[in-house]
């Protein structure tokens, strides 16, 4: 197996923090998947010390605070509920899935599209191909990737951004943001500042 070395730091940090995300955006479980994200983001709080702006920070320490908060079950399960409760047909504008965001409906075009875009570096993703956790998961593998100097990847980063990311999750992030779900709107706020910091906005 080649080794993997780190030659670029931003794109490493970018790789950290879009995995958290996707994490972030994943319907955790069990208290144990809680965990593993808090670790995660006790991680990258040096990263984020290193390459963002107080904004970012101040974000990042809210909703670190929160996500250090869900000790118990039934913190976990109010979690859950938000998540379930974003599936509902009345919160189509706050759908976690870019096809119903972009159409209305769960788009096989779509869906088709980001599994061609998967497989181009041989991804065949288990999870909803359109899901942001599922995309957010893509640009971690790339920055980490692009971040050993594998150039290769900055085509499907550039192609990846332009189709589909900036095509939906800023509108999202704004609606989540101004939701009625305490956990989102902090994780939308989180991560609008974090994708403003390093240049990806709608």
């Amino acid at each position: 197996m080649a080794e993997f070395t780190v030659q670029d730091n931003l794109s490493f940090f970018m790789s950290k923090v879009f995995d958290v995300l996707a994490q972030a955006f994943h319907y955790p479980y069990k208290l144990k998947d809680v965990q593993n994200l808090r670790n995660n983001i006790h991680e990258i709080e040096e990263y984020i010390s290193s390459f963002c702006d107080e904004n970012v920070k101040r974000e990042f320490h809210t909703f670190k605070s929160l996500v250090d908060g869900i000790t118990d079950i039934d913190k976990l399960t109010d979690v859950e509920i938000q998540f379930v409760e974003l599936d509902k047909p009345y919160n189509t504008n706050l759908s976690l899935y870019e096809s119903i965001q972009r159409t209305g409906y769960y788009d096989l075009i779509i869906v088709s599209d980001l599994r061609n875009i998967y497989n181009l570096v041989g991804l065949n993703s288990k999870e909803e191909p359109d899901h942001i956790s599922t995309e957010f998961g893509f640009l971690s593998l790339m920055y980490l990737l692009k971040s050993s100097r594998n150039e290769k990847v900055d085509d499907i980063i550039d192609f990846f951004l332009e189709t589909h990311v900036k095509k939906w999750v800023p509108t999202l992030l704004n609606n989540l943001a101004q939701s009625n779900y305490p956990y989102f709107r902090i994780l939308a706020e989180f991560t609008k500042e974090f994708m403003r910091c390093i240049g990806i906005e709608d």
